[in-house]
């Protein structure tokens, strides 16, 4: 967690907290509790730790309190639901796959090495 206890608990009060990058990236139970009783005025996030498999200790599911906190506002992934957006992953995923049929390594390859080892 990039964004913990102690992050929170040092943000002024009322300051807002939006995690748009990697679900993993927040503590989200030290979010509820600062929404609760600390100093977070909300939390927005398209991301959630439970999406985050391979993080140590990751959840299993959004934490109830922020699924019904009044103070989150929580979209599934919507933040690249733009048109120019989808088009450019469509381009990068066509390219990807015309790599690897022509024997090159992808680009943004995930396994990288554990199929050659």
């Amino acid at each position: 967690h990039l964004i913990g206890r102690d992050a929170i608990a040092a943000a002024r009060p009322g300051q807002l907290l939006v995690n748009v990058g990697r679900g993993s990236g927040v503590d989200e139970d030290a979010v509820a509790a600062a929404l609760d009783d600390g100093p977070l005025g909300g939390y927005g996030a398209d991301v959630f730790g439970c999406e985050d498999r391979t993080a140590p200790g990751h959840l299993r599911e959004v934490p109830r309190r922020l699924l019904t906190h009044p103070r989150t506002l929580l979209t599934p992934h919507l933040g690249s639901a733009v048109d120019a957006i989808r088009r450019d992953m469509g381009i990068a995923a066509a390219r990807q796959v015309e790599q690897a049929l022509s024997g090159r390594v992808p680009d943004h390859e995930v396994t990288a090495g554990l199929l050659r080892e």
